[in-house]
């Protein structure tokens, strides 16, 4: 064995003296050339190494970062309240219609543009609508305001400044039972208020001019005059035919000293249209009255059509029905005696 086969053989015996690993820097001295190579490319591992591992320290510090994020998401997500629904939102304070309150319920929006919305009845009419869905938001605020949602007789108010030419008078709104109105005065077979029966002459005189004849026939019925004519209907009819054709004492117009009765005129289909009838419908409004019960108009007047009863409720108020096309006092009593129109 040569010297330097001897010297090798000793490097493999302490090689696996420490732990058997023979191609250590150590055990390798046959290439000379050989030993920088294997450096180099141990340091480029090292460094390849070090850039995984920094690499990998990025990656994990990126995934605890948006863990943390999606962890604090989820704590603020916990401390807000879900949005609800709209039928039961909180007030909101979005951009509006410009008529329309700053905060109110979304379902509220459609109703609370028009002035003679109520916050309090917010509730009924949203009912009133869904029992209603082809009204307009406009009627079925003003049909609520004046209590259509309700059965008849069931939710009675007394009746607002009775009297003036325009307090409304129906199945929720009630007289006093003493009430008597003041100024009354003979009109033909009647009594009226007196500035009713110069009204209702100078009506008479321009039906007169063509060739028609108006009568008062029945005006002012004090509360016991109304109860015997109800209770005749009611037993001669029956009672719910007798609601609709008759008013209930306290709740008649004849009680305010503003509504006549007037001659020859019959529930016929032309009555609106032709004769005495058709006349009035065209002219009354001149000299401040209503056909107070109309065909179209029954299911919102709750009585049936009634061509002979008109009803005083000044030129003023007459004029501005005829003008806005509106067909019943309810409604032009919410919209310019419980409410004012905006000038």
């Amino acid at each position: 064995m040569s010297a330097y086969q001897s010297k090798h053989a000793r490097s493999l015996v302490a090689a696996k003296r420490q732990g058997g690993k023979t191609y250590t820097e150590q055990s390798h001295p046959l290439d000379q050339k050989a030993v920088p190579h294997r450096r180099r490319t141990s340091a480029k591992r090292g460094h390849r190494r070090g850039i995984a591992t920094l690499l990998v320290c990025l990656v994990l510090l990126i995934a605890v970062a948006g863990g943390l994020l999606w962890y604090g998401h989820g704590q603020v997500a916990k401390s807000v309240p879900s949005i609800p629904s709209a039928a039961q939102s909180a007030p909101v304070t979005t951009i509006l219609p410009a008529a329309v309150p700053a905060a109110v319920t979304a379902d509220q929006v459609p109703y609370a543009r028009y002035y003679y919305y109520d916050a309090s009845r917010a509730k009924r009419y949203v009912a009133y609508a869904a029992k209603h869905p082809k009204l307009d938001p406009s009627a079925v605020v003003w049909q609520v305001d004046v209590d259509l949602d309700y059965d008849v007789f069931t939710h009675v108010e007394s009746v607002r400044d009775p009297d003036s030419d325009t307090p409304l008078i129906n199945k929720h709104f009630k007289l006093a039972k003493d009430f008597v109105p003041k100024h009354l005065v003979s009109l033909d077979s009647a009594q009226v208020r007196s500035n009713v029966a110069a009204a209702f002459e100078q009506l008479a005189a321009a039906a007169s001019g063509k060739g028609l004849s108006l009568t008062a026939t029945s005006g002012y019925r004090s509360y016991a005059y109304q109860e015997g004519v109800f209770d005749n209907n009611a037993a001669k009819y029956g009672k719910a035919n007798a609601y609709v054709a008759v008013a209930v004492p306290g709740f008649s117009e004849h009680q305010s000293g503003l509504a006549i009765d007037v001659n020859g005129l019959l529930r016929g289909e032309d009555s609106e249209t032709s004769g005495v009838g058709g006349w009035l419908h065209q002219n009354a409004w001149k000299y401040g009255f209503i056909v107070r019960y109309t065909k179209a108009n029954r299911a919102l007047t709750q009585y049936t059509y009634e061509p002979w009863h008109i009803r005083y409720v000044g030129k003023a108020a007459a004029k501005t029905m005829h003008d806005q096309k509106i067909s019943t006092f309810e409604e032009y009593w919410v919209k310019y005696v419980e409410y004012q129109a905006p000038a």
